[in-house]
């Protein structure tokens, strides 16, 4: 990967306050088990996606928290096509519970086979995420999220800059979960910090690849005076006198 291009990865990081930031989101994301903070973290990814719409670098301000829980709600809607590779994840340890067994004993080639499965369907499943989100912020309807075949349509129409996100992503989740195993109980906290990492990573990008939400690309309406100003200056404004084309013309007397 070049210089250029890890710049713009990481490009969710050009912000003088990231670090507060990004410690706001970790301890929301470490607090997910009191759900509450889970709605307010799934917001603030959102609102990161839209940032980077609006072709905006670093991350958004903490503020607004009732704001961040209706779009932590949609958040969560979306992330229901990552349950095939939650579910395949905790089939994958069944295999080799409460055993001691070798590398490679059938129960460990089993559990690797299952997990395998479960990186692919974390793969397709992050990128109809990123989708369904993206959509839901363009048209602020619950229902596009489910639309499948408008989701599809968007994967596929970039899924050359989304598999390389989410393959980054997948390699890096790989790398947390190995830390998170190696360092037993440390490792949570290790793992929590990079996951948080990670997701506003996938947020901002997948935001960027995307394109402007159809909010976004609308322009502003004028407001009231403006729009009365240019009313009243149409109807009073003199309309331009036709250019004489040298025919006769009855001039009333």
């Amino acid at each position: 990967m070049s210089n250029s291009e890890t710049k713009d990865l990481l490009a969710c990081t050009d912000d003088a306050e990231f670090k507060k930031k990004y410690l706001i989101a970790a301890a929301c994301g470490l607090g997910s088990f009191f759900v509450v903070p889970a709605f307010f973290f799934l917001g603030y990814l959102a609102q990161t996606m839209k940032r980077a719409t609006l072709g905006r670098k670093g991350l958004p301000e903490w503020s607004s928290f009732a704001e961040l829980a209706g779009l932590g709600v949609a958040g969560l809607l979306s992330m229901v096509y990552l349950l095939p590779s939650a579910l395949l994840t905790a089939l994958s340890v069944l295999p080799v519970l409460g055993t001691t067994v070798g590398f490679f004993s059938a129960s460990a080639l089993i559990s690797r086979f299952i997990y395998f499965g479960a990186l692919l369907a974390y793969f397709v499943g992050l990128a109809f995420t990123v989708c369904a989100l993206h959509t839901y912020l363009s048209t602020n309807r619950i229902a596009e999220i489910f639309n499948l075949a408008s989701l599809l349509k968007k994967v596929k129409a970039n899924k050359g800059e989304l598999g390389f996100l989410i393959g980054v992503a997948a390699a890096a989740v790989v790398a947390v979960s190995f830390v998170n195993w190696l360092l037993s109980w440390f490792g949570i906290l290790i793992s929590a910090l990079g996951l948080t990492f990670i997701s506003l990573v996938v947020a901002y990008n997948s935001g960027a690849i995307l394109g402007p939400t159809i909010q976004a690309a609308l322009p502003e309406f004028p407001s009231a005076e403006v729009v009365l100003e240019e009313t009243v200056s149409e109807a009073i404004e003199p309309s331009p006198q036709a250019e004489d084309d040298g025919g006769d013309r009855w001039i009333p007397t």
